[in-house]
């Protein structure tokens, strides 16, 4: 089993919330790009030490993911 996931963002997500194996919560917003003329990936990086993710999109609807 690999330790580092990937998961594609869709273009409407606004935000997404990481539940860590030890119970603790981290939520981060979703941007577009990040300097002049390029933008940043959409994605986001999983390690070992995550449970799931709920990803929430503009309009409120939420879709979870569990590794």
């Amino acid at each position: 089993k690999r330790d580092i996931n990937t998961v594609p963002l869709h273009p409407d997500d606004a935000s997404i919330e990481i539940v860590f194996r030890n119970g603790k919560k981290q939520r981060q917003e979703c941007y577009y790009g990040a300097s002049f003329l390029s933008q940043s990936a959409r994605f986001i990086t999983i390690d070992k030490n995550v449970a799931s993710v709920v990803i929430a999109d503009t309009k409120g609807k939420t879709r979870k993911i569990d590794f």
